[in-house]
């Protein structure tokens, strides 16, 4: 993930996550895909306290600006009572194309949530 100016488009130094701005989010879908992708998504929440983070994406119709797909991500921790980490992701479709994405690519989402997932699992047991 490259942290954007919303303005410019550009990298931010430093890359701080902050609301109003917008991130490039390269991912593979599906996973094991060796070629990236990436989508350029604003950034709406960020709490530290709750430690949660929300960003929108919207696919829009050209010189009516209907929205044809917009997808809201929340991503959240929960410290547990044996002191574990839970976390927690939410990705929420809604527009037009919201039965063909699901048809077309939800398996493969639902893939690369499970290995994000593990991913971070991963990285925070090292």
């Amino acid at each position: 993930i490259t942290v954007l100016d919303a303005l410019t488009q550009e990298p931010v130094d430093p890359q701080k996550l902050e609301a109003g701005r917008m991130i490039r989010n390269d991912f593979y879908l599906p996973p094991s895909s060796k070629k990236a992708s990436s989508a350029l998504e604003h950034v709406t929440v960020v709490s530290h306290d709750a430690r949660r983070l929300e960003w929108v994406n919207e696919i829009k119709m050209p010189f009516f600006g209907w929205n044809l797909l917009r997808s809201h991500r929340t991503q959240w921790l929960s410290v547990l009572e044996d002191g574990g980490t839970r976390y927690e992701s939410c990705l929420i479709y809604a527009g037009p194309l919201t039965t063909l994405t699901r048809l077309l690519a939800w398996k493969n989402v639902q893939d690369s949530f499970r290995a994000t997932a593990d991913g971070l699992k991963m990285q925070c047991e090292k």
